[in-house]
């Protein structure tokens, strides 16, 4: 969790500095905007973990991490397209990296608000507790094919 916390608080960050007025606050972001590519490999390898544990395949877990990816980055693009168009019109350029920054406390609100047994966390035997396994399974149902 403190990982996820930490990574998250980092990319809120670096929103809120680069859509700055400031070009100093601009490329201070950057090492903050790093931390996404980090926060994106240890979710990749955590649903791996999950996965595997559960039963799934690597090669079936890898292409639905990918394909849930890819309509991420296409959303998002669309999103954050749509939200400048917005934010020009009203007079707001920044609100796109508003609406990412918001987004990213929502997610650390969501990550302080989840009890240890929802986030998946394992015993000292190292295999996921019945409840987490459970949740994950219920949780890609929809995603993996029957």
């Amino acid at each position: 969790r403190i990982h996820t916390l930490a990574w998250t608080g980092a990319t809120a960050l670096s929103n809120l500095l680069f859509m700055s007025g400031s070009t100093a606050l601009a490329f201070a972001s950057v090492p903050f905007s790093a931390a996404e590519d980090c926060m994106a490999a240890a979710v990749m390898v955590r649903m791996m973990q999950l996965g595997r544990a559960s039963g799934f395949g690597s090669g079936q877990i890898a292409s639905e991490c990918h394909n849930m990816m890819a309509c991420t980055r296409i959303g998002g693009l669309f999103l954050f397209g749509k939200l400048y168009a917005v934010g020009m019109a009203i007079g707001i350029p920044q609100l796109s990296y508003i609406c990412c920054a918001l987004t990213q406390v929502l997610a650390i609100v969501l990550v302080l608000t989840t009890k240890g047994s929802e986030w998946g966390e394992e015993n000292a035997h190292g295999s996921l507790n019945s409840t987490a396994r459970a949740g994950w399974l219920n949780s890609t149902a929809l995603a993996l094919p029957k």
